[in-house]
């Protein structure tokens, strides 16, 4: 089972991704900001997260940040879902950013990242 991490301070995005990435081979574990997510990844390993970038408790680069310092237990996808277009720029090992409000794009990424980990298993 994979888990995915989905954190944003907007409760209509993380009710809505919870519903479009449904799947029984997918565990979904929802937040509404960083810290919380932190608290999470404290706790449980995850495969891929789905971040906000700006949130007022805890935004999504001390999510990644986090993260990194953390190698051992770096997800194999960090997705910045994310308004702030300044991301785009924005460029790190495993980080993908697509912009709000693209939600099906979002989803299909996610599902790509869970397509190649499931391939990368497979070859092992």
């Amino acid at each position: 089972m994979r888990n995915i991490l989905i954190c944003d301070d907007e409760i209509e995005i993380v009710e809505g991704l919870l519903i479009l990435l449904r799947d029984p081979a997918v565990r979904l574990l929802p937040c509404l900001s960083g810290n919380e997510a932190i608290a999470i990844l404290k706790k449980e390993k995850v495969d891929v997260v789905v971040c906000d970038f700006m949130m007022p408790d805890g935004n999504g680069e001390d999510v990644l940040r986090y993260l990194q310092k953390r190698e051992e237990s770096f997800p194999d996808a960090f997705i910045f879902f994310s308004a702030h277009f300044n991301l785009l720029g924005f460029s790190a090992p495993s980080v993908t950013v697509i912009p709000k409000p693209e939600i099906m794009n979002l989803v299909a990424a996610v599902r790509e990242k869970l397509r190649n980990l499931e391939e990368r298993n497979d070859e092992v």
